[in-house]
């Protein structure tokens, strides 16, 4: 062969491989008919994001199957690209319609975006494909509810009612559902029941739902609202705040959305995830959103005060005190988050953070006097006294004529035990209003620490009566008549108190405990005692302490009417909240004696 011949061959050789690889790629690539979303003004994106769909997106262009088509839908989903979602979603069943986990997705697509006729024809897809898929018919119901079809809503509902078991975390997510999904059906059902003018059996299947789990507080405000429109206003008020101490409605957990929420990494679908999670009071969940939001969205200013708060809501101060510098700076001039950043770390007692957030908050705001008093009390705490005194010297030479804020200055200066300083403002109010409720207790409290009970008593009970908000005058009244042995003023001391604090765990604790321990039997009523301590037992907020001391009364008060086995369960579920909590050692052995005696009973 001449080399002419050669050199053609030679190169024309990679010509032709580079044409059959363009025509592979247009025939089996490229896919003609099937036109795949793409973002248009990406730029608008965070890299994250981008990155995640140009990668999702590749594959999907590459290989175009019902399953890598679908996983485009999931990132566009969980980028808050709805429009886009939906196409992915379809031309995922249209590849593949034997298949109902892409219906699925676009069911739940469409409920977020409030179009129930496309939840329907996706869910009833779902449960004729799996009817075993429990939630769909949930969604289901959802659905037809919204195109108020109430006879196949209930139809659907009535499909999953008899279902018991809570949805299981799985090693994809780090939650498992607080009720059973037939507790949520029962309860759709009840609506459509109220709604639809049947309240009898709207109230059968609430009281049905209360019998079988005590903790579902939406039950309880419905049937407060049916019992106040039949006029008995008193156990309508009674349901109504039982339902207060519990936490309220959210859907039931979904651990298949669940792994759609971990693919987000955009600030518009994550951070409301975030919010769902806190506020329907799954923690572990909401710590786990965080990191992963952190992971892409380091600088996001609404996803760093979301991690302050959840990071101290699971006790992990340090990493929350890491976030706070990059936090402040983008804030620095709102004074709403800033004040209310310093709220979240003064509650948790980490005053040295607060001092730094009200600081900032008193420069933007210098006139604000809650603020002045906030940042005096953390000053004290952190061991700055002249700074301390020296803003509620200037509170006090500025609002001279202000009978509040004196009060207020006078009230810190007597905590603080600056008793002389303290009676001089004290003697002053006693001449400006001697019966604000703030200085009748400040006044309550000299006449205590003189001696005079009786006239103590006196002037808490005055000031209780003209500022019943003052849990610090609730606190002193009680303290005081528990010591005088006056067992009927303060069990009505609580029950007043209550009428202004219905959901305060503490005083339902208090009265609870002294309704079923009292010293002089006369007062005792075990059956009303428990049900306090219940609420303080099972309330959704309360302190670790008071649950302590609440589930020791109550198991002790199941004991006594004769339910060992609650008893023995409550004391059980105790411990295991005091070890957690590193409670006193002494504290969790008397509970362990508490649980033995039970158990030989």
């Amino acid at each position: 062969m001449d080399k002419n011949k050669k050199l053609v061959i030679y190169i024309s050789g990679p010509v032709i491989l580079i044409l059959l690889i363009l025509i592979v790629k247009f025939v089996f690539i490229s896919s003609p008919g099937i036109e795949i979303p793409e973002i248009s003004g990406s730029q608008t994106l965070s890299i994250p994001v981008r990155e995640q769909i140009a990668e999702t997106y590749k594959k999907a262009r590459r290989k175009p199957t019902s399953e890598n088509l679908g996983m485009l839908g999931m990132v566009y989903h969980s980028s808050a690209n709805y429009a886009e979602a939906a196409k992915c979603y379809e031309l995922a069943l249209q590849k593949n319609n034997t298949g109902w986990i892409w219906n699925y997705y676009n069911g739940y697509l469409n409920l977020e975006m409030g179009n129930p006729n496309a939840v329907v024809d996706n869910f009833k897809r779902v449960t004729e494909l799996n009817a075993d898929a429990n939630l769909a018919w949930y969604y289901l119901g959802s659905g037809y509810k919204n195109l108020n079809n109430n006879e196949l809503a209930e139809e659907s509902y009535n499909r999953i009612t008899s279902l018991k078991t809570r949805t299981i975390a799985t090693n994809t997510t780090t939650r498992q559902g607080h009720f059973p999904l037939g507790i949520y059906a029962g309860f759709e059902l009840s609506r459509i029941y109220f709604d639809s003018g049947r309240t009898d059996l709207a109230e059968q299947t609430l009281q049905e739902i209360i019998r079988t789990n005590n903790l579902f507080g939406p039950s309880y405000k419905l049937l407060g609202t049916i019992y106040n429109m039949n006029g008995d206003t008193e156990l309508g008020k009674k349901l109504t705040d039982r339902a207060n101490d519990l936490v309220d409605f959210y859907p039931p957990v979904d651990t298949l959305i669940d792994k759609l929420v971990l693919l987000s990494r955009s600030e518009l679908y994550l951070l409301k995830k975030i919010d769902e999670a806190e506020k329907s009071f799954h923690s572990d969940w909401a710590l786990n959103l965080v990191e992963q939001g952190l992971q892409f969205l380091p600088d996001n200013k609404y996803l760093l005060s979301k991690a302050i708060r959840i990071y101290l809501w699971k006790n992990q101060n340090d990493k929350a005190i890491a976030l706070t510098e990059k936090q402040m700076a983008l804030f620095y001039d709102n004074y709403a988050e800033i004040k209310n950043t310093g709220v979240y770390f003064y509650q948790k007692g980490i005053y040295q953070q607060a001092v730094k957030y009200w600081t900032r908050a008193l420069e933007l705001k210098p006139k604000d006097v809650t603020i002045q008093d906030y940042l005096a009390k953390s000053l004290w705490a952190v061991g700055d006294k002249q700074k301390s005194l020296a803003i509620l010297n200037e509170m006090a030479e500025k609002n001279q004529g202000n009978v509040d804020v004196m009060a207020n200055v006078a009230d810190l200066l007597f905590q603080f035990g600056q008793k002389e300083k303290a009676a001089y403002y004290l003697a002053k109010l006693q001449n400006m209003a001697a019966n604000h409720p703030k200085v009748l207790r400040m006044t309550g409290e000299t006449a205590e620490n003189n001696g005079e009970p009786a006239k103590a008593i006196s002037l808490y009970e005055k000031s209780f009566k003209g500022g019943p908000m003052d849990t610090q005058t609730i606190r002193n009244l009680s303290d005081i008549l528990k010591r005088q042995k006056m067992w009927g003023k303060y069990i009505g001391l609580y029950r007043k108190a209550l009428g202004f604090h219905p959901n305060n765990p503490d005083y339902l604790a208090r009265l609870g405990e002294m309704l079923i321990t009292c010293p002089d039997p006369t007062f005792r009523n075990m059956e009303e005692g428990k049900e306090f301590l219940e609420r303080a037992f099972t309330h959704y907020n309360c302190p670790p302490d008071i649950l302590v001391s609440a589930g020791s009364q109550l198991a002790y008060a199941y004991s006594v009417l004769g339910n060992k086995q609650k008893a023995i369960t409550t004391v059980s579920q105790t411990i295991n909240v005091a070890r957690r909590q590193n409670i006193p050692a002494l504290q969790q052995a008397k509970l362990e004696t508490m649980l033995r005696a039970f158990q030989q009973m």
